[in-house]
């Protein structure tokens, strides 16, 4: 009897931490991961701050690996020209939206809460695009991003 409560004392233990987890991942505005602040993103009057992914190994890692994204911060990958560029969700924690951008930095596809389950399944631009912002799911329609949608930074 005493093993008995203590594998259900355990279990509910296990619950309530799991719990947490999925609503600490839910939520950014508890996520405490911290990003690098190397560009801001005007979309209207709000902004976010990105970190850009500047080589071929942070393009390939990606948000891959990291437990959340804050509700303003975001990832830019910056491409050498325009071109069909494809997305998975490998070792992926969390959703996001995928914001693909053309040379002039207008919205040209938007993918919405695209789910880590997903993996390998890639997602890609319906035009050419030379940049790709990556946001925390549902953002893009908090931020009013949709095609068409130009977005303003220095790159």
């Amino acid at each position: 009897m005493k093993w008995l409560r203590l594998i259900v004392v355990g279990c509910l233990i296990g619950l309530g931490g799991s719990m947490f987890a999925k609503v600490s991942l839910a939520n950014p505005s508890v996520c405490k991961v911290a990003y690098r602040d190397d560009i801001t993103i005007k979309v209207g009057n709000n902004s976010v701050s990105a970190e850009v992914a500047a080589n071929t190994q942070e393009q390939n890692l990606g948000l891959g690996g990291r437990s959340c994204i804050g509700a303003d911060k975001g990832m830019l990958f910056a491409f050498s020209q325009p071109g069909q560029y494809d997305f998975w969700m490998k070792d992926m924690k969390f959703p996001i939206d995928i914001v693909w951008l053309n040379e002039n930095k207008l919205v040209v596809t938007v993918k919405s809460n695209v789910m880590p389950n997903t993996y390998p399944k890639t997602f890609t631009s319906t035009k050419p695009a030379k940049y790709v912002l990556e946001l925390g799911a549902d953002r893009a329609q908090q931020l009013n991003i949709t095609e068409g949608t130009t977005l303003q930074f220095n790159l």
